[in-house]
């Protein structure tokens, strides 16, 4: 598994092994997640672990030759980030990837099957129907005329009208609006056309905005549920950009989790895409209010009518492919997953999680 140190991988490392598979990990231990690169204390110790870049073809090619199945989790993840440092999200997400699909090629293997972790970053805006021409279009980013006079919604680029957001289904056309967005959408086109090729499947699933326990508190890109908890905890305000009524569809990692085994044991998922989300839209303004009451924040969110161009209005997912083919089913509502969200939080040092809260309004 690349990145099974991290956040999510960790999470499916426990209950690979509890399944009785045998683990290998690979992760650099980015010190923006791993202060110092220290291995994580909670890193199950049932895994065999490989500190090294997946960059790297002589370990990947050693970590191929006794595998079985390859989970893909390892990316560079921020989207504000990735507008900054291009070339380093080029390099690990998409040079990474091409690197392991050509060890596949070339190495002597007995690999049977590859996962991949990709985003719902690859949508963009996603889909919207209109309210002039009552036409559904994918939406391309928002005008920042627009968001100069604090004018929010999506517009129909036919008409001009207002839009109303639908789920995105796997069939919508990619409209990557990030450097992020762009290589998490050229690792998919890279592996299912490698995997064609090759007659080796593959499965990709598309996350959503995950969230949960073990998520970094000391990396200032992480998703926004962490960002608002580190606020709440240093009594810091929690500043809501736009109008606070962008919606999100947020799923806990345990049910990525479960996603990602029911791709590795059922062979109906074989060079399919699914989405992965937790089935109920959330505004961002909610997300905020949850964490400061259940924190016992004494501060409210406050709105500050800020705006960054590129962000996404409104984005959840259509689930419904993966819960009709594979039987996925998020266990964990929002409530429930936030509650356990705020338990970890509660477990760390301040220190350790206390971000820059500039470049968290730049990168989360």
């Amino acid at each position: 598994m690349t990145g099974g140190a991290g956040f999510i991988g960790s999470h499916l490392v426990d209950e690979l092994i509890n399944l009785g598979h045998s683990v290998t990990i690979i992760d650099n231990l980015d010190p923006r997640v791993h202060p110092n690169r220290q291995k994580p204390k909670y890193l199950n110790t049932g895994a065999a672990f490989v500190q090294a870049d997946i960059r790297d073809p002589d370990v990947l090619e050693s970590a191929i030759r006794r595998a079985s199945v390859i989970f893909h989790l390892a990316a560079s993840t921020a989207v504000g980030q990735s507008a900054h440092q291009v070339d380093e999200y080029i390099s690990n997400n998409i040079q990474a990837t091409g690197l392991l699909w050509d060890r596949l090629v070339h190495a002597k293997h007995s690999v049977g099957k590859v996962i991949l972790a990709s985003s719902r970053a690859v949508y963009g805006e996603g889909l919207y129907h209109c309210r002039g021409c009552e036409k559904p279009f994918v939406a391309g980013p928002r005008s920042e005329s627009d968001l100069k006079e604090g004018i929010w919604d999506v517009r129909c680029p036919a008409c001009s009208n207002f839009a109303d957001p639908l789920p995105a289904h796997e069939q919508v056309p990619p409209s990557p609006a990030s450097i992020y967005a762009i290589t998490k959408s050229a690792q998919e086109q890279i592996s299912l056309c490698c995997a064609r090729a090759l007659k080796l499947p593959v499965v990709v699933l598309r996350f959503s905005n995950v969230y949960g326990d073990r998520q970094s508190m000391s990396n200032p890109y992480v998703g926004i549920s962490s960002i608002f908890a580190a606020n709440v905890i240093h009594h810091k305000p929690v500043e809501i950009y736009e109008d606070g009524l962008e919606s999100r569809d947020f799923v806990y990692v345990k049910d990525v989790v479960q996603a990602c085994l029911l791709a590795l044991a059922d062979p109906k998922a074989d060079n399919q895409i699914f989405n992965v989300g937790g089935g109920r839209v959330v505004s961002i303004m909610d997300v905020a209010r949850a964490i400061v009451k259940k924190l016992n924040g004494t501060i409210e969110p406050r709105i500050v009518s800020k705006y960054r161009v590129g962000d996404i209005r409104h984005l959840w997912l259509d689930i419904s492919k993966i819960r009709n083919m594979l039987g996925y089913e998020p266990a964990y509502s929002f409530d429930r997953g936030i509650e356990r969200l705020i338990d970890w939080v509660q477990t760390e040092k301040p220190s350790d999680y206390y971000p820059c809260e500039e470049t968290c309004r730049k990168g989360g």
